[in-house]
C-alpha cells in the first residue's frame, strides 16, 4: 500500500481505541505494513488477554509496556459531562503517564477541529488561532490535547472524517434534509474532509516514522476543501423536494447542525503535506468500500 513510506518491521504500536471508526482503519494501515499492533479497546481483547479501559491505569501499564509507539484514538463523543471528563481528560492523563513510564516512542493523539469552536475559518494554519471550544465534548478534547502536548506528544486535528463506518456526517446531513427538505444557502459552504482510510495511513506513519514531531499539532484533511453540495452528491444522500415555507427556513437557520454546515470551515494542511510521504489527494474522493458503505445506508 502506498502512502505510509517504509515502516520498520520491528515496530509494535499500541493502538488505543482500535475498534472505533478511526482506530479500526489505523489498525488496518499498520497491519498492511507488517507492523505489530497491540489492540486496546473496551470491545477487543488486548495484550493482557482482556479488554482495556483507559480509565484503568493498571490495565494501561500492562498494555503499553515496551510499545515502540502509541496512537490514542479513544474519545468519548457524547454529551455526558462526567464521561467527557473521565474518558477524554482523566483517561488521556492516564495514557500519557503510562506512556512516559513504559513506552519508548512517539505518542499520537487524534483530536478534532471542533476545538476551534463555532467560528468560520478559511485556510486556517496551525497556531494561527487559539482554540475556543464551545461544547463540553470539545472542551474535554482540548484539555486532552494540552495534556498530550505538555508531555511532548503529537496532536492530529481532522475536521470531517468520512468513509466506511461513518455514522455521523452522512446521517447528520440526511436527518437535516429529511426534516427541512433543503439546506438553503449551506450548499456553497466549504469544509475540509478526509477519508478515514487516508487518516489511518497518516496516523500510522506519524507513529512509526523515524522522524519525531514532539509537541506538534497537524491539521489532517484533503488538500482542497469540498462544498456541502458536492459532499451531498458524493455521499449519495437523497434529498426530498425543496420547500419554500419561510417558517421552515427560519427553523433550519437556528438548528445547530445546519449552522455547523453553513459556515466555511477549511484547514490549511500544508504542514502535514510536508512530512507525510503519501498524497493528500485532491479533489476529494471516496474509496470503493466507502462508496458502497454510503450506498448501503441511503
Amino acid at each position: 500500500m502506498s502512502g505510509t513510506g517504509s515502516l520498520p518491521s520491528t515496530a509494535e504500536v499500541a493502538l488505543i481505541g482500535s475498534s472505533g471508526f478511526i482506530g479500526s482503519h489505523t489498525k488496518a494501515a499498520l497491519a498492511e505494513q507488517g507492523v505489530t499492533v497491540r489492540t486496546l479497546s473496551r470491545r477487543e481483547i488486548g495484550p493482557a488477554g482482556r479488554p482495556v479501559d483507559i480509565r484503568d491505569a493498571r490495565e494501561l501499564r500492562l498494555a503499553l509496556t515496551g510499545a515502540t509507539a502509541v496512537v490514542h484514538s479513544a474519545s468519548y463523543i457524547g454529551s455526558d459531562s462526567s464521561l467527557c471528563r473521565s474518558i477524554n481528560i482523566d483517561g488521556t492523563r492516564n495514557v500519557v503517564r503510562e506512556w512516559q513510564e513504559t513506552a519508548h516512542g512517539p505518542l499520537v493523539y487524534v483530536s478534532t477541529a471542533a476545538v476551534y469552536g463555532d467560528h468560520r475559518f478559511h485556510d486556517l494554519v496551525e497556531g494561527a488561532r487559539e482554540p475556543a471550544p464551545r461544547t463540553v465534548r470539545s472542551q474535554s478534547r482540548r484539555e486532552a490535547e494540552l495534556i498530550v502536548l505538555d508531555a511532548g506528544g503529537t496532536v492530529v486535528r481532522p475536521h470531517l472524517v468520512l468513509g466506511h463506518g461513518d455514522r455521523w456526517v452522512a446521517d447528520g446531513i440526511r436527518d437535516l434534509l429529511t426534516r427541512f427538505g433543503s439546506l438553503g444557502d449551506a450548499g456553497s459552504a466549504r469544509h475540509t474532509a478526509i477519508e478515514v482510510t487516508l487518516l489511518g495511513r497518516v496516523l500510522a506513519e506519524l507513529a512509526v516514522s523515524p522522524r519525531r514531531w514532539p509537541a506538534e499539532v497537524f491539521h489532517a484533511g484533503n488538500a482542497e476543501p469540498i462544498t456541502v453540495s458536492a459532499l451531498i452528491d458524493l455521499l449519495g444522500v437523497p434529498a426530498p423536494g425543496p420547500r419554500s415555507d419561510a417558517a421552515i427556513m427560519t427553523d433550519i437557520a437556528t438548528h445547530p447542525a445546519y449552522r455547523f454546515l453553513a459556515a466555511d470551515r477549511h484547514l490549511n494542511v500544508d504542514k502535514l503535506a510536508q512530512v507525510y510521504t503519501g498524497s493528500l489527494t485532491s479533489p476529494f474522493s471516496l474509496a470503493p468500500s466507502s462508496a458502497a458503505w454510503y450506498l448501503s445506508r441511503s
